[in-house]
C-alpha cells in the first residue's frame, strides 16, 4: 500500500501514484511543507476570523487542578475565554456564554477536543481535528510570532496579543501562582503529576509573551492574585 497515516493525522503518499493523488487532491490540501503528504481541508483556516469576539478582555485558564472548583460567576465579563488543551471541556462544561476558545499545540493522544468551542490548532497536527467543524488552523510562527517551541500558554498569550487584548484573567495555573503540581482535572485521562523541571522553566518561556499585558495571575484559593510570576 502506497498511502499511510503519521500520528498527527496527515495522509503520507510513500510512492508516485497519479490516480490516488488525484483522489487525494479532490479531497484534500497537500501539506505547505510535503507536497506528498495530505492534511485535511477546513472550514475556518485564518485565525483572525476571531478577531471580531475580542474588545481587549479575554480570561485564559489552564489545567491547575483549581479549575474544578470554577463557576459561571468567575466568568462575568463577556470576554472571551481562551482554554489550554483539555481545559476546555471543564470551562464548555459550566454553560457561560462567553466565546470558548480551546488552543493545542502537539499531538499527544489526549482527548482535548471541544463538544462546541472553537479550536485553535497548527497546521502540524490539524489531522487530528479532521472531523471537528469548529476547528481554526494557523501557523505558529508566521500567524502567531513565536519562532520557537514553548509551553501552550505562551501560544495562548500570543492570540490575546495579535486580537489587541491587554486586561487578562489567568485562572488554573495553580504551579505558577502557588507551586502546586497536582494535576487533577477530571478531563485529564494522565492524571498524574506535572513534571517539576518543566514547570520551573515556564516563567523564562512566559515572560516576552506577558510583556505588555495586564495579567492577573488568580491563585488556586481565588483569594487574590499575582501581576508577576517569575
Amino acid at each position: 500500500m502506497t498511502l499511510r497515516h503519521t500520528a498527527n493525522g496527515e495522509i503520507w503518499l510513500t510512492r508516485p501514484n497519479a490516480e490516488v493523488e488525484n483522489e487525494l487532491d479532490a479531497k484534500y490540501n497537500r501539506a505547505p511543507t510535503h507536497p506528498n503528504r495530505w492534511v485535511p481541508r477546513f472550514r475556518y483556516t485564518n485565525f483572525r476570523m476571531l478577531t471580531p469576539y475580542f474588545n481587549g478582555y479575554a480570561y485564559i485558564v489552564g489545567k491547575g487542578a483549581s479549575i474544578d472548583a470554577l463557576t459561571p460567576n468567575h466568568f462575568k465579563q463577556s470576554a472571551p475565554i481562551i482554554c489550554i488543551n483539555e481545559a476546555v471541556r471543564t470551562i464548555e462544561s459550566l454553560g457561560v456564554s462567553n466565546t470558548i476558545i480551546g488552543v493545542r499545540q502537539d499531538g499527544m493522544s489526549l482527548d482535548m477536543k471541544p463538544k462546541e468551542a472553537f479550536a485553535l490548532v497548527p497546521l502540524g497536527i490539524c489531522g487530528l481535528y479532521e472531523d471537528y467543524p469548529n476547528t481554526i488552523t494557523c501557523n505558529l510562527k508566521r500567524d502567531l510570532g513565536m519562532p520557537r517551541p514553548a509551553p501552550t500558554i505562551c501560544m495562548a498569550l500570543a492570540l490575546a496579543k495579535k486580537m489587541d487584548v491587554t486586561n487578562i484573567i489567568a485562572y488554573g495555573f495553580d504551579a505558577l501562582t502557588d507551586g502546586s503540581l497536582r494535576y487533577c482535572n477530571n478531563q485529564n485521562i494522565r492524571n498524574v503529576e506535572s513534571d517539576g523541571r518543566q514547570l520551573l522553566r515556564q516563567p523564562a518561556f512566559i515572560k516576552p509573551y506577558a510583556k505588555g499585558l495586564n495579567i492577573q495571575w488568580i491563585k488556586s484559593d481565588f483569594d487574590g492574585y499575582l501581576t508577576e510570576i517569575w
